[in-house]
């Protein structure tokens, strides 16, 4: 008598539910995408910016009033000297607080690059920071070539005061892939390399991300070596997650697992996401056994 064919997907909430259950109360945290590590990391960086700076002591509300006022009309004029004569007149002088409140407001890169460099003649000191909210600006609008010629141009900008680093180049890597251009991250990576720049756990993450989107699974699996015997990184659980995910999406299970089993060597602990997108990895290619085996460890 044939034996009745298993049924992927109850087994898939089945097992889901069995390793759910356990550690619902555990409230694990969720592993931070490339963008997120980047994000906490600057707001961290920009709010010791923020207190460095002695202009700030102003108290917030009234910072916060005076940037608000500065947005709206920043955005509801084109820029002119008319403007600036009435930005002046609002804050004749900028503090930190006040100028990236302001910018993060404004609605288009245009108006924002303008007001970026209109500080400046007010004497505002730029900084990393802000060099880099600016180039998340032309980033999140797609106004990828004023991206990178701002990028390249950081360095004389502010008399070499500010040096590029990989966070820099990571905002324009990221950016590129959300585009859709996958060839120009690359790119940028190799120009990143080039210029004796070391790439961080955040940069191969963000590339890994967009290599495996496109099934790129050879280059990935190259950049991974590179990685590690090149450049030293050590791979974090969000590395595999984007790992493990990126083959199993691509019917490569086998090889998912393999960057399941490497975790250990090198001390990043599962979380839920690599279990929840194995074990769907799994299913969906009939491994149900393995699975279970899994959802046991």
């Amino acid at each position: 008598m044939a034996a009745k064919p298993i049924s992927r997907r109850p087994a898939l909430t089945v097992l889901r539910e069995q390793f759910l259950r356990p550690i619902r109360n555990s409230k694990p945290q969720p592993a931070t995408s490339p963008l997120r590590s980047s994000s906490s990391r600057k707001t961290q960086n920009q709010n010791e910016d923020e207190e460095s700076q002695p202009d700030s002591k102003r108290p917030k509300s009234s910072n916060s009033k005076t940037a608000k006022a500065m947005a709206r009309l920043i955005n509801s004029k084109p820029w002119s000297s008319q403007l600036q004569s009435s930005l002046s007149t609002l804050s004749p002088s900028i503090s930190n607080t006040n100028f990236f409140q302001t910018l993060r407001s404004i609605k288009t890169p245009t108006q924002a690059f303008k007001f970026f460099n209109w500080v400046q003649t007010m004497g505002f000191s730029h900084n990393a920071q802000s060099y880099f909210m600016m180039l998340e600006i032309f980033g999140r609008a797609r106004n990828l070539n004023a991206a990178r010629n701002f990028l390249f141009s950081i360095e004389k900008k502010s008399n070499g005061k500010v040096k590029l680093e990989d966070r820099f180049f990571n905002s324009l890597i990221r950016s590129y892939g959300q585009a859709g251009l996958f060839q120009e991250s690359i790119k940028l990576f190799g120009t990143m390399k080039s210029m004796g720049i070391s790439p961080s756990v955040v940069t191969f993450n963000s590339l890994f991300s967009i290599l495996l989107k496109r099934s790129r699974t050879s280059m990935a699996k190259n950049l991974y070596d590179e990685m590690l015997s090149m450049y030293g990184v050590t791979p974090d659980t969000h590395t595999f997650n984007i790992l493990i995910r990126g083959f199993c999406m691509t019917s490569m299970v086998d090889e998912g697992f393999h960057y399941f089993k490497e975790m250990s060597r090198f001390k990043c602990d599962p979380d839920v996401i690599t279990y929840n997108t194995l074990v769907d990895g799994l299913c969906r290619a009939g491994k149900v056994e393995i699975a279970r085996n899994v959802v046991r460890v």
